[in-house]
């Protein structure tokens, strides 16, 4: 067996058993493993700021310097930054029950005494906290640390999720006694301080990722077995066969992720959003855009990788070399026509900003859209190449091969300009980039 064949064994294996990997994943999730992956990420993270406070309340000169905060001006601000700008802890002081210091305003308790010592859990005005206290004689120092924002209004701006620093998923909430499959948030002492129920229709972002890095993976492997496939066909003489068979294979792919949404994710992201940008059934949404024009670009960088082989050997027969120049301008023309109509229609038909006068505005949708743009030019500059080769083993003269290429371009021209009621140098400039390379 040769070295190329063990490697198409070796992506074959590997491709199953990623395959494998993936099916089971999606198989065997259950909402039960979305409420306990995310809520044990919840709980783990709150016990690592109140591993923080203990760490403090439990050295008796750190607590002690507690106290004397509202006449050290200096000690008070090393801790406001210690507590709540790097760890999002808010701290308040009292003394028989008066407000002596506070960290920040964003929560103050009217009524220390109400509050337990030790671990808690409270609701406040803007939300809901833990909270550590611990009392020496009439000092009681009592630590906020944020567990879910509660905003009186919504909107794209502000939302009521769990603190960012402790969960950055949205697919839980805090439950309620009546709710039934819950998972119970312990402190480190073993307190109950709260539960959390899956919210519908969400899902946490550590299994969703991993379920889209497996798919990924396979994806990619299985291209490359495709690929390391037909460039072994290629190489043997036979490469119309191996441009049949990747076309094949790709318009297989996209058929089955487009007709039968396979394979499916338990989240569906933004950027298959249909709301965001909708073309036709084949650019249904933007990740659809993105994957079918890698998808053309690999296959024509790959008859770019073997174009020697389209033609062996130089044509004689000049009525088949014209009718092959009026073939490829055409290719020309067309494909940079659907590819123009193509990211008119993402910029002024979808919701995503292109507006690159205004940068601070961009998404990261604009970002892909730009670079799907630079994949399009990459295509056209392949299919020039190919077209260049191609024309070089014709015996039909240059200069009639530069004079049909002008007279198509002026014919298109007209038409558009006609069409559009505008006139357009789109034409125009790709006549020049031809011309170009051609002549180089």
């Amino acid at each position: 067996m040769t070295t190329s064949a063990k490697i198409r064994l070796l992506l074959a294996l590997l491709f199953a058993s990623l395959l494998l990997t993936a099916l089971i994943v999606q198989n065997t999730y259950t909402p039960k493993n979305n409420l306990f992956q995310t809520a044990e990420t919840l709980e783990n993270n709150l016990h690592k700021k109140e591993g923080f406070i203990n760490s403090v309340i439990n050295d008796k000169a750190r607590f002690a310097q507690l106290k004397t905060l509202a006449e050290d001006e200096q000690a008070a601000l090393r801790t406001i930054k210690t507590f709540t700008t790097d760890e999002s802890i808010w701290l308040t002081t009292f003394k028989k029950n008066k407000l002596s210091f506070w960290s920040g305003v964003r929560v103050i308790t009217q009524r220390p005494a109400s509050i337990r010592e030790g671990y808690s859990f409270v609701r406040e005005p803007n939300g809901f906290y833990e909270v550590i206290k611990k009392s020496e004689g009439d000092f009681s120092a009592i630590f906020f640390i944020p567990v879910k924002i509660s905003y009186p209004v919504q909107n794209k701006y502000l939302h009521n999720i769990f603190a960012r620093n402790l969960l950055n998923d949205n697919n839980i909430e805090i439950a309620d006694f009546t709710d039934a499959h819950v998972y119970p948030v312990h402190s480190l002492n073993g307190t109950l301080l709260f539960s959390v129920k899956v919210k519908q229709n969400e899902v946490g972002h550590k299994f969703f990722y991993f379920q889209v890095v497996i798919w990924i993976l396979c994806a990619m492997v299985l291209s490359l077995l495709v690929h390391s496939i037909c460039n072994y066909i290629a190489l043997k003489g036979y490469a119309y066969l191996s441009f049949i068979l990747l076309a094949a294979f790709i318009v297989l792919l996209r058929f089955i992720n487009l007709h039968y949404s396979w394979p499916g994710f338990t989240h569906q992201p933004d950027i298959f959003d249909p709301q965001i940008y909708r073309y036709s059934v084949l650019f249904p949404s933007l990740g659809d855009l993105c994957i079918n024009i890698l998808c053309i670009c690999w296959f024509v960088a790959f008859i770019y990788r073997h174009r020697d082989r389209l033609l062996r050997k130089q044509i004689h027969n000049r009525i088949a070399g014209y009718i092959m120049v009026i073939g490829l301008i055409l290719i020309l023309i067309l494909s940079s026509s659907s590819l123009l109509k193509l990211f008119y229609g993402l910029v002024i038909n979808s919701k995503i900003n292109f507006d690159v006068n205004n940068v601070l505005n961009l998404s990261g949708f604009s970002m892909l859209g730009v670079l799907m743009l630079c994949f399009s030019f990459l295509i056209f500059y392949l299919l020039t190449e190919i077209s260049l080769t191609v024309c070089s083993k014709l015996s039909v003269p240059v200069s009639h091969q530069t004079a049909l290429l002008v007279i198509a371009i002026i014919t298109t021209t007209i038409i558009k300009s006609y069409n559009n009621d505008e006139f357009t140098v789109f034409y125009i400039l790709l006549d020049l980039w031809v011309l170009i390379r051609g002549h180089a």
